[in-house]
């Protein structure tokens, strides 16, 4: 088996050569997938999980969730108001079936999910190319994953969000800078490590200069065969 988790800073290429190393080994690219299957691990919609994890980059966020989950509990949402203009607090409603709300989701039943998701995901024994979700760290312990990162210049990195989205060049600036917001909180919650340390990759390559990324993810799968080649040789 190999395993391959991609990262580094938002908007550098994680997708785009993703997907190119795993139509080459004809590995599993795994991205949107590992929202879902956490999804499901925590009892959730993936909407609640998504808004669960922006919200560690903003204490608005986190306050408005924590309201919201409030007031559904309590019955503001469509409830009886006393005469004193605030619904009753003695009867909280219970909401059946899957989580919707992020407050619903505690911090540690969250951090542990993803670990065990990421695990999961290596422990089918196929060949894997898991795209962010923080490869680097659930599976860092693991000596047979390699973890690749990618950076790149802030100005190539907002044209390939604008081209990724098909939207405009400010546009796409306001959305690198709130990923790499989102993006930093989320490590620091789950880890306490910055996802642009080159240390917690095992490669790592600049995307948008000299090498293309048909050209890096070549390298990647270059790479890839020389560790299968080791491994299949006998001690």
């Amino acid at each position: 088996m190999l395993a391959f988790t991609i990262g580094g800073q938002a908007g550098a290429g994680a997708p785009e050569i993703g997907r190119r190393v795993a139509n080459q080994l004809g590995g599993h690219y795994v991205e949107h997938l590992a929202l879902r299957r956490l999804a499901r691990r925590l009892g959730a919609t993936a909407e609640a999980v998504t808004r669960k994890e922006f919200g560690f980059s903003s204490r608005k966020d986190r306050f408005l969730s924590a309201l919201e989950l409030l007031f559904t509990r309590i019955g503001w949402y469509g409830a009886d108001f006393a005469a004193d203009g605030y619904p009753a607090l003695a009867y909280p409603v219970e909401k059946p079936g899957l989580k919707t709300l992020p407050a619903e989701i505690s911090d540690k039943e969250y951090t542990e999910g993803v670990y065990e998701t990421a695990r999961a995901f290596v422990g089918e024994g196929k060949d894997l190319i898991l795209v962010k979700r923080a490869g680097c760290v659930t599976l860092k312990t693991d000596p047979s994953v390699v973890h690749l990162g990618l950076f790149s210049t802030w100005n190539h990195r907002v044209v390939r969000v604008a081209q990724r989205l098909g939207s405009g060049v400010s546009d796409a600036e306001d959305i690198v800078a709130g990923l790499e917001r989102a993006r930093a909180a989320w490590f620091r919650k789950i880890a306490d490590v910055d996802p642009t340390d080159p240390g917690l990759y095992t490669l790592t390559f600049e995307t948008g200069g000299a090498l293309s990324d048909d050209q890096i993810a070549q390298r990647v799968v270059d790479s890839a065969m020389d560790i299968r080649s080791s491994q299949a040789t006998p001690n």
